[in-house]
């Protein structure tokens, strides 16, 4: 499983490619993603923001958010996920309060940060990973970051712990034959109200949402994993073949065979 769906995130990790697409999801980690060429469509608690060369979006922790770019563009990005220990200086800030603006501009970044943010994601895609090194420069990073982002406090919302169960829920188990009524029972609420609160939060029913998610996941399994393609569509939480080609070209474009060529081709 990908460490995107993890709530809560165990470990650090970063990635670098094209064309990043990733549905609505949350974590209890720091996400910092940078666009290195084209650009990325980035959607944050509502707010829809297009990063472009050089940019950097910063995301605090457990904040809804999704990633939309060309799958046919030179879109390149690079990014890392790092959970803050309790005990950092960064901690309370990080996890009490969240930006008005979350992108950093080239003209708003001391001119090493770039350097230093590559810097990070190479560190932690080498094994064994240089923890002393990764974690100083990751600080450096974000301190510098908050130096820049103007503050404001987070308010406690039972909507927002809601969501973020229902996420968590859906995120876990949607492999499985979950359903809006049987998310709404696990939380102990009315499918009506929690098919409002996520058609508010999202921007699309949970339907939808559950799609997205398996569909995303087999993309990943798609370009990694040694299956079939019938094989993925089972893993991914689908009965038949007519069915996973049907979502999976209405979410993509693509069938599964041009999303594997497609992505062979730009490698």
């Amino acid at each position: 499983m990908l460490p995107f769906y993890e709530h809560p995130i165990h470990s650090d990790f970063s990635a670098q490619g094209l064309s990043l697409s990733f549905p609505p999801h949350l974590h209890n980690a720091v996400e910092c993603i940078r666009c290195v060429s084209g650009e990325i469509k980035i959607r944050i608690d509502n707010q829809n923001y297009t990063l472009t060369q050089g940019e950097i979006a910063f995301i605090f922790p457990n904040r809804i958010h999704s990633y939309f770019s060309d799958q046919s563009a030179d879109n390149a990005y690079e990014f890392f996920v790092s959970s803050i220990k309790s005990n950092s200086p960064l901690y309370g800030i990080i996890h009490d309060k969240m930006p008005l603006n979350p992108i950093l501009t080239p003209a708003t970044m001391q001119a090493d940060i770039p350097h230093q943010f590559h810097e990070v994601v190479m560190l932690l895609s080498q094994q064994p990973v240089d923890r002393l090194l990764t974690e100083s420069l990751i600080q450096l990073i974000i301190a510098r970051f908050l130096n820049e982002l103007a503050l404001v406090s987070i308010e406690s919302k039972i909507n927002e712990d809601l969501i973020g169960k229902a996420i968590t829920y859906i995120s876990r188990n949607f492999k499985t034959n979950i359903t809006l009524e049987s998310t709404a029972k696990y939380l102990g609420i009315s499918k009506y109200y929690l098919s409002h609160m996520l058609k508010a939060s999202l921007d699309m029913g949970i339907c939808s949402y559950i799609n997205n998610m398996r569909i995303d996941y087999a993309k990943n399994l798609l370009l990694t994993a040694d299956l079939s393609i019938s094989d993925i569509a089972l893993e991914s939480g689908y009965e038949n073949m007519r069915t996973f080609n049907r979502c999976f070209k209405n979410v993509t474009g693509f069938s599964p065979s041009q999303f594997i060529k497609i992505n062979t081709d730009l490698a």
